[in-house]
């Protein structure tokens, strides 16, 4: 979270194995009905790059694809 914005983050191995994203404006949406990831793309991608930044800097474990590569995440 960060400045009333909020930023979800799937891996989804078990599916296409492509990550999805869920960005949501709580003071706007406090109730998270609107997902705004496609229409506000730059939103997402600073929160993404924060994101991903934090969790190296705390050395965060994630999890393993079949290949036994870390599945970190990645904005596409």
């Amino acid at each position: 979270r960060k400045d009333g914005w909020k930023l979800i983050y799937n891996y989804n191995p078990e599916k296409s194995g492509q990550p999805t994203y869920e960005l949501f404006h709580l003071k706007a949406d406090p109730f998270e009905n609107h997902n705004l990831a496609d229409s506000h793309p730059e939103r997402l991608a600073s929160m993404m790059k924060a994101m991903i930044a934090q969790l190296e800097e705390q050395g965060a474990l994630y999890p393993i694809d079949q290949q036994k590569k870390p599945l970190k995440p990645r904005l596409n």
